[in-house]
């Protein structure tokens, strides 16, 4: 047990594969934004934990295979999805209205979504829901998600000088993990409760 502690703290490649998870789990707007995630990421390179162009591109890597994944789920699962949402009056409507402009505007919706923490989730459910062609949805996904990966691990990379307010970080860097794995479940948690909350009226 140690020795895997040991390795998913020390080793590249187990660091790689957890940021990998942690952007997928993000695409699913149950977990910290991705935007924690790349800053992380981005401070780790800085920190020379891991290389710098394999962390751009596994963000990149993740943010488009989870907007990949939202596609084929909206593709496949569209109809059982419209059917769960049908059941709620005030649901449908507004998914039939997101639907009418996704249809009207999907290719800018795709790019300009991305900034947008509480949009960006369904966008590629409904390009997916709406049968966008494969190859347009990636060409697009990748147009924001490349430069939106690249700019925030470089920042955290560039400015990760000014995160070292603490002794040497690098000898308590297990204690980032703990607390980016605590700040999930407890933000996760908080929104499940929310969400909940109304049906219970």
């Amino acid at each position: 047990m140690t020795a895997l502690l040991a390795f998913l703290f020390i080793h590249p490649s187990a660091l790689y594969a957890i940021f990998l998870i942690l952007l997928a789990v993000s695409g699913t707007g149950v977990s910290l934004p991705d935007e924690v995630v790349l800053i992380f990421s981005g401070y780790l390179a800085h920190l020379e934990l891991i290389d710098l162009r394999a962390t751009v591109a596994t963000a990149i890597i993740g943010l488009v295979g989870a907007d990949v994944v939202g596609y084929l789920l909206g593709r496949f699962a569209g109809k059982l999805l419209t059917r769960i949402i049908s059941r709620s009056r005030h649901a449908a409507a507004i998914a039939k209205k997101a639907e009418g402009l996704f249809m009207r505007h999907g290719d800018k919706i795709i790019v300009l979504s991305r900034p947008l923490i509480s949009i960006r989730v369904a966008v590629p459910m409904f390009a997916g829901h709406t049968r966008m062609p494969f190859k347009k949805f990636l060409a697009l996904d990748a147009l924001a998600a490349v430069p939106w990966a690249i700019c925030f691990v470089l920042a955290s990379y560039f400015l990760g000088s000014q995160f070292d307010l603490i002794g040497d970080v690098r000898a308590i860097k297990h204690y980032f993990f703990l607390g980016l794995g605590l700040a999930i479940i407890l933000f996760a948690g908080v929104k499940f409760i929310t969400s909940a909350a109304p049906s219970q009226q």
